[in-house]
């Protein structure tokens, strides 16, 4: 038997070469029709021809988008949420950086008369918001025999806008005939933090005193445009309080400037500006609806400059512009000498001259108290923290901040300073 002989292996067919031209080709047409002009080239040469799903898928190509064919193309998706403008920043971040509308003219070297009238517009969300401000001032005799002077001034504060908004803070600077600037920072209206209806009027009187007769005044307010609702009968108060209190923009209205003076006249005082290079004694913050003023002055009766201890008499303005109660459970208090040395002080509640402990700041209620800081030093940096506790639902623990504020003798303005970072935390105590 005569076996088979082995098969040979079939030699693999060959490509023809123009196989390979023609993939070469392919391949450099499509990046071409990839890019725009010749994307359009080829819809151009298909108008003989025209098909509706050949253009939309060449449209595709070139706007580098998915490809649907003959079905609908899906909505687009929803723009992002629009961050609140300037509502997340400190009253004077907003009053520094947040457009007025209506700048500042201190009118220097000239006659001011004892009132103003400020109308800022086309501010907040959309340009929607507009508010006036006027204020007058009068001069109080007073009983008092330590050589002050007492300006009593009366504010009007009106929305003239088509959405309600709700003052959140002041600024003021005084200045006296020599040239003396004292600020002042605080929550609202005498700490109250009212909501403005559309085509409402706010109005509160306040007092300052000077070493001299005559002097001037100007500032500003920091406010919040509000969400605008429609009232609902079928809606409880609370739930449309709610939906009413969300902030969508802050802005700041500025106060033009007017005389303090003895017998309402016009006067000619000297002008002063803020120094924003320096933190004087006094601050303002918020946080959750919260707003938190402090202002302090040196304490001589309680220093003693020999043994190096100087004190400084704080007050503390606290405003729940929440529609529900909170809990003040705690308080931090950080000083900065001017070496750099710092110091915190912490405790359960409030603290202060009087140790107060928790408290509950009810819905609109404002709260103050004072207490005293000291320093191994003639000049100083103070800040804090108050912790509260929004509901009894949330145990989260929340931080009202108390802003920067200057410590001096001669209860002027102080620059920052910056601390020491191998001694910054060293020295703490618990009150």
């Amino acid at each position: 038997m005569v076996g088979d002989a082995p098969r040979q292996p079939r030699a693999a067919p060959r490509t023809p070469p123009y196989v390979f031209a023609l993939g070469l080709l392919a391949a450099i047409a499509a990046q071409f029709l990839a890019t725009a002009e010749g994307a359009k080239l080829l819809k151009q040469a298909l108008l003989l021809v025209p098909s509706g799903a050949v253009i939309a898928r060449l449209e595709a190509i070139v706007e580098k988008q998915p490809f649907y064919g003959s079905r609908a193309r899906p909505p687009p998706p929803p723009p992002p949420p629009r961050r609140p403008v300037f509502v997340e920043m400190q009253p004077d971040e907003v009053r520094l950086m947040a457009p007025s509308a209506a700048p500042h003219h201190p009118r220097c070297g000239e006659a001011i008369p004892p009132e103003s009238i400020t109308t800022t517009s086309g501010v907040g969300l959309d340009g929607q918001a507009s508010v006036t401000v006027f204020v007058r001032s009068n001069y109080k005799v007073r009983e008092e025999q330590d050589g002050l002077h007492e300006f009593v001034y009366h504010i009007e504060v009106s929305n003239d806008g088509a959405v309600p908004v709700q003052l959140m803070t002041r600024h003021w600077l005084f200045t006296d005939d020599n040239g003396r600037v004292t600020e002042v920072k605080g929550p609202g209206a005498r700490g109250h933090m009212v909501r403005i209806k559309p085509q409402a009027r706010l109005e509160y009187s306040s007092s300052t005193t000077l070493a001299t007769a005559r002097g001037a005044m100007h500032g500003s307010f920091q406010f919040e445009q509000l969400r605008e609702v429609d009232d609902d009968d079928d809606e409880d108060d609370a739930a449309l309080r709610a939906r009413y209190d969300v902030p969508v923009a802050a802005f700041n209205a500025q106060v033009g400037r007017l005389a303090l003076s003895r017998d309402g006249r016009a006067e000619a005082v000297p002008c002063a500006d803020e120094n924003v290079d320096r933190l004087p004694p006094t601050s303002v913050g918020t946080a959750h609806r919260l707003g938190l003023g402090a202002t302090v002055v040196y304490a001589p009766g309680a220093s003693d400059p020999d043994l190096g201890v100087y004190a400084f008499a704080y007050a503390v303005t606290i405003s729940n512009a929440r529609d529900e109660p909170v809990a003040l459970i705690g308080h931090e208090w950080t000083t900065t000498d001017a070496n750099g040395v710092q110091k915190h002080t912490r405790g359960g509640g409030l603290g202060g001259d009087n140790n107060i402990g928790k408290v509950k700041l009810a819905a609109g209620q404002v709260l103050s108290y004072r207490g005293t800081l000291e320093l191994g030093t003639r000049v100083g940096n103070a800040e804090g923290v108050l912790a509260v506790s929004l509901s009894q639902e949330d145990e989260t623990v929340y931080h009202v901040p108390i802003n920067p504020f200057g410590l001096s003798v001669d209860d002027l303005p102080v620059p920052p300073i910056k601390p020491l970072g191998f001694l910054a935390g060293a020295v703490s105590s618990s009150d």
